[in-house]
């Protein structure tokens, strides 16, 4: 992220195109990597538990539209080009899916903005006391639901459906879904650290949604495992 803002990656280059000091594949290029470095740094963050390298209030650079960003006609493994798939396998069944790589990421981005706050919250501030940190997570976990829910069909996965191939990326993305989820809730799994007066929906429901998450990630990667195995999952 230092070399991101190092760069000015952070910063919208829409004026330096008017200028005619960028192109505007140059901008967009810069817009990407802004946005994936973002994603990069928060993930990793959580995953260690440490303070965010960025602060939101200093990113001027906006979202990549999916509309504007190249993609093929179908989506082929970027990482192994020259990989053949042997038709009638859910691999080559894939490789015949539209790209939808583009939409992809930018759902990835939202959904780690409606989680950010509460990265700050623990990793950033001093103290926060429980009642203020579960009003947060209760809040965070409705923005969650909302962004599930309005996903577009072609994004939504039903996990019951084993038959269905989707591209690898939608399946991580649904994965991370899940497992913010649990991150939001597994605190609250224990009656000792309930805060008191009790707020919320409580223990029960906390464990609920801790173990849906749970199953439903066992299912994703199920499906994962049988459409493309693990040997080229991307185990960040």
């Amino acid at each position: 992220m230092r070399i991101a803002f190092d760069l000015g990656l952070h910063i919208d280059s829409a004026g330096y195109v008017a200028q005619g000091i960028l192109t505007v594949a140059e901008a967009r290029a810069r817009q990407v990597a802004f946005w994936g470095c973002y994603l990069s740094n928060l993930l990793w963050s959580f995953h260690l538990g440490r303070p965010f390298s960025l602060d939101d209030s200093e990113v001027t650079v906006p979202k990549p539209d999916p509309k504007t960003l190249p993609t093929n006609p179908t989506w082929q493994p970027y990482s192994i080009p020259s990989l053949q798939f042997v038709p009638g396998t859910t691999q080559h069944d894939a490789s015949q899916l539209p790209d939808i790589t583009p939409q992809i990421f930018h759902h990835w981005i939202f959904l780690c903005q409606n989680i950010a706050v509460v990265g700050h919250a623990l990793y950033s501030y001093t103290s926060i006391s429980k009642p203020a940190l579960q009003e947060l997570c209760e809040e965070t976990t409705t923005e969650l639901f909302h962004w599930k829910d309005s996903l577009p069909p072609h994004l939504q996965i039903d996990t019951s459906d084993t038959g269905t191939v989707k591209l690898p990326q939608l399946l991580m993305l649904h994965m991370e879904y899940h497992h913010l989820q649990i991150f939001l809730h597994r605190p609250w799994t224990s009656s000792q650290l309930q805060p008191q007066p009790l707020q919320g929906a409580g223990v029960h429901h906390a464990r609920h949604v801790c173990a849906t998450s749970a199953t439903e990630i066992a299912r994703l990667l199920r499906i994962y495992e049988n459409q493309y195995t693990f040997r080229f999952i991307n185990r960040d």
